[in-house]
């Protein structure tokens, strides 16, 4: 990437409208924030590069700021420039891990700590000045799954705090700086290979790292074939279907205690829910006492157009997607 900072328009002290550039399903929580904070200021919601180019163009003689939320694009310096009120990022990791790949880079380096970082924009990406910074402790054991969770959550707690002035006058850098260059994913995905005689504590920490998800990238190379991991799991359930509007199964843990079930439609919005409705035919096939069923709703989660992929993944047991799943609507 070109090491050349891109020439960026320097943010006004006031503004006329916002673009919030984020994923479909972080747009709404988001925006909310932002226009409790200022209910005067205009919001114009962006999804991809081409929704923020049409947005700029509609406010063409604005003063205009760009806030970024989790978005896994770069956005080109042409689209930067016409920013006249700046443009902020909030990167959902902390200075110490710029790039790409954080999740799975701190958790292999045995991080204490992750966060969430807010940051004006320019090029490289993550090289910005910091304006703030949202930190908290890593659990023990946890995976890289639980980890964005959290992430997320400093993500928006970090909107919430900083909205009066993302929405008004930026506040001066807050002093902290990026550790290093920014991390290539496929750099940091090299982690997830395992080898025959890799030493154990290696070992160690790229399954900490990699092994989370239905379709984790952690693999075995043996003499030249990838053998990929899939966790076995202890919990057992379907998902039935769709029915009345309702994604329909059941999970049982014979650990005891109900499952918890992340519903996820087309990779992004959600619901937790858990599986404890009667389903006395699970019973009688000899899992527990039946009170292992569930009926998850979909309304208000479904896109307005096109297919949606229903999944039910368990986030207590390595983030498996529950037998049956996916299906497509």
């Amino acid at each position: 990437m070109d090491e050349v900072l891109a020439e960026v328009a320097a943010p006004s002290p006031s503004l006329d409208a916002l673009v919030l550039l984020s994923p479909p399903h972080l747009a709404t929580t988001a925006a909310q924030l932002l226009a409790a904070a200022n209910p005067d200021i205009a919001i114009t919601l962006a999804h991809d590069l081409a929704g923020l180019d049409a947005a700029l163009t509609a406010s063409e003689g604005q003063r205009v700021r760009l806030i970024t939320i989790c978005f896994g694009q770069v956005v080109p310096a042409a689209l930067l420039a016409r920013c006249t009120a700046g443009a902020v990022n909030l990167h959902p990791a902390p200075p110490e891990y710029p790039g790409s790949g954080a999740l799975h880079l701190a958790l292999y380096e045995g991080a204490a700590s992750f966060g969430a970082t807010a940051h004006l924009m320019q090029l490289p990406v993550d090289s910005g000045p910091i304006l703030a910074v949202e930190r908290f402790a890593i659990p023990a054991g946890i995976g890289h799954r639980s980890l964005s969770d959290l992430a997320l959550g400093a993500v928006l707690n970090l909107l919430e705090r900083l909205a009066p002035a993302l929405t008004g006058e930026l506040p001066p850098p807050c002093g902290e700086g990026w550790a290093e260059r920014p991390h290539r994913l496929a750099d940091v995905m090299a982690l997830a290979k395992l080898t025959p005689y890799m030493p154990a504590d290696e070992v160690r920490q790229r399954w900490r790292a990699f092994r989370d998800g239905p379709e984790s990238p952690l693999y075995m190379d043996f003499q030249g074939l990838p053998l990929h991991y899939r966790a076995p799991g202890r919990i057992q359930g379907w998902f039935d279907g769709i029915q009345d509007g309702h994604a329909h199964g059941w999970a049982y843990d014979p650990a005891g205690g109900p499952v918890r079930l992340r519903l996820v439609v087309n990779d992004g919005a959600g619901m937790e829910m858990l599986a404890t409705l009667p389903r006395p035919d699970v019973a009688a096939a000899g899992y527990g006492d039946g009170q292992c069923g569930f009926a998850l709703p979909l309304e208000g989660l479904l896109p307005a157009e096109g297919p949606a992929s229903i999944d039910i993944l368990l986030p207590d047991d390595e983030w498996r997607r529950l037998p049956g799943a996916p299906r497509i609507l």
